[in-house]
């Protein structure tokens, strides 16, 4: 399907790594994961990649389309149970995400008739056409409805806009409003101050994981860090977080 799921569009070939570098992209990096895990960290590894293999590898389609269906199945996880979720223009509802039947029809269609996720942006526009004119909160500076009504005038005034708004915020403020890095920059105050109240439940993950490894993935929450991409290499440091906190819910001590 695409690169996402481990074809490289240039040549048509899949592979493994290709989908599992975008699927862990926001993970803890492949060549840490094993020595973080401990003594079985290799074992552990491989056998997930062993499983993962096979999954896409056994049919009955092409490795590119049933990895494709693992990485949508995967995706559920952030919509089931979050009715507000269907709220939201640019994401996928509820239901068609969870409807294995919406799925295969989706699947049978050229690539071309849902790219860009046109056809989602035509369903809501349709159903729901006051959310459409809402403006965006969106990872851009666009800020902008996609009602698709604008003239061609209108969106030259659009990205003029956008391009001052970006100028305004990353060169005179030096602060970036977009949601993406407003909820996942690592380095955000509200990070900072979650890292904070985190930091006494570093002995809890040092119980489980390499120590080493794990000062080397989580700084203190006063050192910044200097990541190229920060809201996908942020993960791996959100992804600790997190399971110091799930640790001490469970009574681990």
């Amino acid at each position: 399907m695409s690169y996402a799921d481990g074809r490289d569009p240039t040549n048509g070939t899949w592979s493994l790594d290709r989908l599992v570098t975008f699927m862990n992209r926001w993970g803890v990096p492949r060549h840490h994961l094993p020595a973080l895990l401990g003594a079985d960290g290799d074992d552990l590894c491989e056998a997930m990649l062993d499983e993962l293999r096979h999954a896409c590898t056994s049919g009955p389609d092409a490795p590119e389309r049933e990895s494709a269906r693992i990485r949508w199945d995967q995706r559920i996880r952030n919509h089931v149970a979050m009715a507000f979720h269907r709220t939201s223009f640019h994401a996928w509802p509820l239901v068609p995400a969870t409807d294995r039947r919406f799925i295969d029809t989706m699947f049978g269609l050229p690539v071309a008739a849902f790219t860009d996720r046109v056809i989602e942006e035509a369903l809501l526009r349709r159903i729901c056409p006051d959310l459409a004119r809402v403006p965006l909160d969106t990872n851009s500076f666009r800020f902008a409805p996609m009602d698709g009504s604008r003239s061609w005038l209108g969106r030259i005034a659009t990205s003029a806009l956008r391009r001052g708004r970006t100028f305004y915020w990353t060169r005179l403020r030096r602060h970036d409003p977009r949601r993406y890095e407003r909820l996942f920059r690592i380095d955000h105050p509200r990070w900072v101050a979650t890292r904070r109240d985190i930091e006494p439940l570093r002995p809890l993950l040092h119980k489980h994981l390499a120590a080493d490894l794990v000062a080397r993935i989580l700084p203190p929450p006063h050192v910044r860090t200097a990541f190229t991409n920060p809201v996908n290499e942020g993960g791996r440091i959100r992804l600790l977080l997190g399971l110091a906190v799930v640790l001490e819910d469970l009574g681990d001590s």
